[in-house]
């Protein structure tokens, strides 16, 4: 199984997610987020359709959360519960999955550890966008921006991430740490 203290990092980055979609009121579904031509309820969808493909590449003999396939016609309220099944099911998934076990993930090959950590950071990362999206705290917690966000951005620089991810912001001179690995992410954090 995928080692504790990575499993509990996935559950602080479902966590932080989670705190602040459940303070979404009705108009800021369609809010534009710092994701370019995101709304709220889009950012939200991309998380549940990443949950979902982490539930099928761990484990394809599990039948994948009724109805998560599809999150661009989902009602904001399905697009919460969706949210939290996925959640859960990946959870068992990473816990059920050897941490050595060879992934097939999109981007190639790599550990179900990694792919735990890539998970919740990707969950941690929009979290920050949906903080930023609806005015909420975007604060992470120190573990997450070091043992998560950290290898993450490392890893997202290896890939060719061409229309992928956003390219990175010119360096700031005093920036902490989180904003350092956001900037990374092509995030600016500035108010």
């Amino acid at each position: 199984m995928v080692e504790a203290s990575v499993v509990r990092l996935l559950r602080s980055g479902v966590g932080m997610f989670e705190r602040r979609l459940v303070a979404v009121s009705g108009p800021q579904w369609g809010w534009p987020t710092p994701c370019e031509g995101w709304t709220v309820a889009d950012l939200v969808g991309h998380v549940v359709t990443g949950n979902q493909m982490a539930i099928e590449l761990l484990d394809g003999l599990r039948s994948p959360v009724p109805g998560a396939a599809a999150v661009d016609t989902a009602s904001m309220r399905q697009l919460e519960a969706w949210f939290v099944e996925t959640c859960r099911v990946q959870d068992e998934v990473f816990t059920a999955t050897s941490s050595e076990a060879s992934v097939a993930h999109p981007a190639g090959r790599i550990t179900a550890r990694e792919f735990a950590i890539y998970r919740s950071a990707d969950i941690v990362v929009h979290a920050w966008d949906l903080a930023r999206a609806i005015g909420a705290a975007d604060t992470i917690g120190s573990e997450l921006v070091e043992q998560v966000l950290a290898p993450y951005v490392e890893w997202v620089q290896t890939l060719d991430a061409a229309d992928v991810f956003a390219s990175a912001l010119p360096n700031v001179s005093g920036e902490s740490r989180q904003d350092e690995l956001l900037r990374q992410l092509g995030r600016d954090s500035a108010p």
